[in-house]
């Protein structure tokens, strides 16, 4: 989120005081990330730094549960929320749901990469992930083979109105002129990810524990070389391809090479990959994206115009040479 959200910083800060115990005197905003539902801060107390994510709406209850039940298993590469006085893994405040992590000094490994030894770890982990037995404190969502209902449909409907529909706001002629100019190749990765999520549908493929969103953005490397995995915001159950589209035999948020590829997969174990599956992850991918975009530039007129650029910019990106557009068609 590039906005604050509506909450007094003393408010935060007694917050983080009484219910976790801890001498919070500072807070710092941050203007990351990609949800426009959730705000996250550096608290300072005396000893430490945290992490704060407040988030308005329902919290998906996993994503919580899930990076504690990993971390409780002994896979101490994963960030995970820490609980508050009585328990609890999420506290609420006013309107808002206060999510409590250790902050950890770091860069993203998209940012300085990953050495081959740090790439074979980083394979460890997610087998570990994968070989994990599902927790039995919640209800995990189980993959459908379709993307996200709201901004499939989101999508769906844009491309269907984009040639014919005229737009007055500058934001909105913007997004629409990027969608018109690659849209026979929406029109691809639309029916893509409808045939073949159709068609996995009727397939028995395995399913394990997936983090959904483990690309090396959300690996964090500190300044030990120690790796962590964040953002567990919608964690599932699915094929390991759903995870593994990250890495395997292209990009989709950043390139991985073949030696990386291979060093990653030395960590991981043998496996074999299922080629349908990737095809759908990776225009699924695209689709949700678009269809968030669309959202957020159509349908959300109280939305900033700095966080509807944003999402003109990542669309436009989504579609640039080497792109995860360009992976999704190949």
């Amino acid at each position: 989120m590039l906005k604050k959200p509506a909450i007094a910083d003393e408010t935060l800060l007694a917050a983080v005081r009484d219910h976790y115990g801890l001498s919070a005197n500072r807070i710092e905003f941050l203007a990351l990330g990609y949800d426009i539902n959730a705000g996250v801060y550096r608290v300072t107390t005396t000893g430490a730094d945290y992490f704060l994510k407040v988030k308005t709406g329902a919290v998906y209850l996993p994503s919580v549960v899930v990076p504690r039940y990993l971390f409780d298993r002994g896979l101490r590469q994963i960030v995970t929320p820490l609980p508050a006085r009585d328990g609890s893994l999420i506290t609420t405040i006013e309107q808002f749901n206060l999510i409590l992590y250790p902050y950890i000094e770091h860069h993203t490994a998209s940012e300085i990469g990953l050495t081959d030894a740090q790439w074979r770890e980083f394979g460890t982990i997610v087998r570990q992930i994968h070989d994990a037995p599902l927790p039995s404190n919640v209800t995990l969502h189980r993959e459908e083979f379709a993307p996200s209902a709201d901004w499939r449909r989101i999508a769906h409907e844009t491309h269907a109105r984009i040639r014919r529909e005229t737009y007055t706001d500058p934001e909105q002629i913007a997004l629409a002129e990027a969608w018109r100019a690659h849209y026979d190749k929406i029109t691809e990765l639309l029916r893509r990810a409808d045939a073949y999520g159709q068609h996995l549908r009727g397939r028995d493929l395995p399913h394990v524990l997936c983090h959904a969103d483990l690309h090396t953005g959300n690996l964090l490397i500190d300044a030990q070389g120690q790796l962590f995995v964040v953002d567990w915001d919608q964690p599932v159950i699915a094929p390991k391809e759903r995870d593994l589209m990250f890495i395997s035999g292209g990009r989709v948020i950043t390139a991985v090479t073949e030696q990386q590829e291979t060093a990653f997969f030395v960590g991981y174990g043998q496996t074999e990959i299922d080629r349908e599956a990737l095809i759908y992850y990776r225009a699924a991918w695209v689709v949700q994206d678009i269809g968030g975009f669309a959202e957020q530039v159509f349908l959300l007129p109280d939305l900033s115009v700095e966080a509807k650029r944003q999402a003109i910019h990542y669309f436009v990106g989504s579609f640039a040479p080497d792109s995860i557009a360009e992976s999704a068609l190949q």
